[in-house]
């Protein structure tokens, strides 16, 4: 930055000093040509002059000689000091325009940071979002897997004896609910039909509890890895893409893993394990 003041030093200090010597050498002409008083002996030097000066005369010579020259500074001092408050105003004034422009660049770097920031997190998103609607057709599969495991050997009875005469139509050997294998197909619509069957199973478990049945079951203990499943693809649901989501919702998988651990605790809640020769009499063909 350059120094405005010291320009406008140079010309008042200099100004001064001319002053200066112009007052000092009037003031030693004077001196050397001017009347002596009585009784001093004629003498070119300036000390001779000076010494037979009376002690009153001599501080009136000194003052008259530099009375002008302390004004000439007072006036420099005076200019050299408004100098100077100019100088540090404009200083406050470029310091105030550079800190504008040092926000100015900070608000851009803090915009640009922002638009990083948002591209990132986007980024972020969308690799979640991928990895998730990856993990939904995964855990689908894994669902159908492990349902068909369980309807394999589900079977849940109402508690009529097997061998019933009092009940000819009624056939005694059907369980009273049973889950069916999925053929493997589209995950999704799969999981859809795993919603549909284990809800309504459950809707029929309900209105065997209320009818007072004596409910016997038997392997059901797929059903609660089953409810795990159901329930990592719920998290998964939630942070997939649009189109998955949308998809996921148009096949009504959304309540499954609920729907299999209520079954689960209503059928250990109200029924009893099935022993082994009801179970051989309902599967025996």
């Amino acid at each position: 930055m350059k120094d405005h003041a010291a320009d406008k030093r140079s010309p008042i200090i200099g100004l001064a000093l001319l002053l200066t010597a112009m007052f000092l050498t009037l003031f030693l002409v004077l001196l050397s040509v001017g009347r002596l008083p009585e009784g001093c002996a004629p003498g070119l030097w300036l000390v001779d002059r000076l010494v037979c000066l009376e002690p009153n005369a001599l501080g009136d010579t000194f003052a008259g000689a530099f009375a002008p020259v302390a004004f000439v500074w007072l006036v420099a001092a005076v200019l050299l000091q408004r100098n100077e408050l100019a100088a540090q105003r404009q200083e406050l004034r470029e310091s105030r325009a550079v800190s504008t422009q040092q926000v100015e660049e900070a608000r851009r770097n803090v915009e640009l940071i922002s638009v990083q920031t948002k591209i990132l997190e986007d980024q972020r998103k969308a690799s979640i979002q991928k990895d998730a609607d990856e993990d939904i057709v995964e855990l689908a599969r894994v669902a159908v897997k492990i349902f068909n495991e369980l309807a394999d050997g589900f079977v849940v009875h109402d508690g009529i004896p097997v061998v019933d005469n009092t009940k000819p139509w009624h056939d005694q050997k059907q369980p009273a609910l049973q889950l069916y294998g999925i053929a493997h197909g589209d995950a999704i619509k799969c999981v859809s039909d795993i919603n549909m069957q284990i809800t309504n199973t459950r809707a029929e478990l309900s209105k065997l509890v209320q009818e007072g049945a004596n409910i016997k079951f038997a392997n059901i203990d797929k059903l609660v890895p089953l409810s795990n499943v159901l329930a990592e693809l719920d998290l998964a649901i939630a942070v997939a893409s649009a189109p998955m989501r949308a998809e996921v919702g148009n096949a009504f998988i959304g309540g499954a893993a609920g729907a299999a651990l209520g079954l689960y605790r209503t059928l250990f809640e109200h029924g009893t394990d099935m022993d082994a020769e009801l179970i051989d009499a309902i599967m025996r063909p």
